[in-house]
């Protein structure tokens, strides 16, 4: 048979109809082009699948790139197989693309990689030029593989431009920073936003990156930078970068300067910082921000720059801020300033708010909100541990019976819980409060005085008084209402098992 008549065959088979025939001929392909020469595959094959690969098939493209090696070998050399592999990655099937870079990995170092990627950069379509990224690596030389960058640089789609900026931390140091110094002035604010997410390892990362983009006129930049400012190397100067942000004019920057400087300051206790006192100061004027994620990331900073400082800053630089927040903030947001105190195990920080800590709580336990009632229920006994010697555990104590008649379950049953440990802590025998309970003619509070004799069980180590009040809890088993009795039976079991 005559190589047209053959050329002619292989074209039927890929055009019949039959889609299955058509994947036959692409898992095949290898065998179908063997028999001809290198030219007849230049000038005859090669421009004919071009044309005809169905881009939107990814079965097929999947097969042709699996058998590219061969295809490259057929047509003598990459270049003339360029613009088969343009199709290829045109179809964007991640399978295809992935078994492109894999086939094509066994020509590193190559020059003639190097000929296909300024090939690919003339490319007219974006997701062509955005692939090679998955090039560079195989490029015959970093002189070469810097050039190709530099190229993508100036590149106008977006695209590509941003797939360079992933690409950035395969680059030696140097090179990332000459392309990110580029990307720096790049239209795109995405782009520029990603640059603090892998430019942090460059050793010049403040003095060539975080500076420029400090001043940027996009806030998602400088928000970026506020919260990825984190990960570079001398933390000093990233606490000093977050400080700065802290005064942005964007509350969301603000937010995130916040954030990376209380991270900063918690997990780095060798960073030596200084500008605590003068922070303090503006975190007063960020508590008034209406946003509720600002406050709280302002009680947080509170705690980290008090806590790093030591005894460096004088109790009574805090208390202005305490004795305002106290005054005029939310529930939602003393409860967070509650849980930050017990959070530092400070005494210290207890101390500023004790003679005030009963009409807090009291006034918290009021709230419409049935999760800020439960927050607080919960934050009582870490606080309690902080102010020995306070009034505060009858207090609590006090505020506890009360809220075990609250209307939200989760709140009656945090109550119970606190004040099983509460009575335990105090001793050895059943508080008056609970056989006041037992007697009680509403079942309710004949079940709460059970719930709390069996909470107290659990807690105490003294073996004779878990006798003592598994005694008593037998005693509701003959209660005349059947919803005590039921749950007696149950609380017993559970006990003795």
């Amino acid at each position: 048979m005559s190589v047209d008549k053959q050329i002619i065959r292989l074209i039927g088979a890929a055009l019949d109809p039959n889609e299955a025939t058509q994947i036959q001929f692409a898992a095949n392909v290898n065998a179908v082009i063997a028999p001809f020469s290198p030219g007849v595959i230049r000038d005859q094959f090669l421009p004919f699948i071009v044309t005809w690969i169905p881009k939107n098939n990814k079965t097929i493209t999947l097969h042709i790139a699996t058998h590219l090696i061969e295809i490259v070998k057929a047509a003598g050399g990459l270049a003339p197989v360029s613009p088969l592999i343009e199709a290829l990655i045109s179809s964007e099937d991640p399978k295809t693309l992935d078994q492109i870079a894999s086939s094509l990995s066994s020509y590193q170092g190559d020059p003639m990689i190097d000929e296909l990627i300024t090939r690919l950069l003339l490319s007219a379509f974006d997701p062509v030029r955005a692939f090679i990224p998955q090039l560079l690596p195989i490029a015959s030389s970093d002189s070469s593989r810097l050039r190709f960058c530099q190229t993508m640089v100036r590149d106008k789609a977006f695209l590509v431009r941003f797939a360079l900026a992933e690409y950035l931390p395969k680059l030696s140091l140097n090179d990332m920073q000459v392309i990110a110094q580029s990307l720096i002035q790049d239209p795109q604010s995405r782009i520029r936003a990603y640059l603090p997410v892998v430019c942090t390892p460059i050793p010049s990362f403040f003095k060539d990156i975080a500076t420029p983009l400090l001043s940027d006129h996009d806030w998602s930049v400088r928000a970026s930078l506020a919260t990825q400012v984190v990960k570079a190397q001398d933390h000093e100067q990233a606490a000093l970068i977050a400080t700065k942000l802290i005064g942005d004019g964007v509350w969301q920057v603000k937010l995130c300067a916040l954030q990376s400087l209380t991270k900063l300051l918690k997990e780095e206790s060798s960073i030596k910082y200084d500008q605590g006192l003068t922070v303090l100061s503006v975190l007063s004027d960020l508590i008034k921000f209406p946003q509720f994620s600002l406050r709280t990331a302002v009680i947080d900073c509170f705690f980290a720059i008090a806590m790093h400082a030591g005894g460096s800053i004088p109790i009574d630089k805090l208390k202005p801020f305490v004795d305002d927040l106290v005054a005029n903030q939310p529930p939602n947001v003393k409860l967070h300033f509650l849980n930050a105190i017990a959070a530092t195990k400070k005494r210290e920080f207890a101390a500023l708010i004790e003679t005030k800590i009963g009409s807090i709580v009291d006034a918290l336990s009021r709230d419409d909100k049935w999760r800020v009632r439960l927050g607080v229920v919960q934050e009582l006994h870490p606080l309690a541990d902080l102010m020995p010697g306070s009034n505060c555990p009858a207090e609590f104590a006090t505020l506890c019976l009360r809220l075990t008649e609250d209307e939200a379950y989760p709140v009656r049953i945090a109550s119970i819980n606190h004040l099983a440990l509460q009575f335990v802590s105090e001793g050895t025998s059943i508080p008056a409060c609970v056989l006041q309970m037992k007697a009680k003619d509403s079942f309710r509070r004949r079940q709460t005085a059970l719930q709390i004799l069996a909470e107290m069980r659990k807690h105490t180590s003294d073996s004779s008084f878990k006798d003592q009040l598994l005694n008593e809890m037998k005693n509701f088993q003959g209660d005349a209402c059947k919803n005590v009795s039921l749950l007696a039976n149950k609380l017993v079991e559970e006990a003795t098992n």
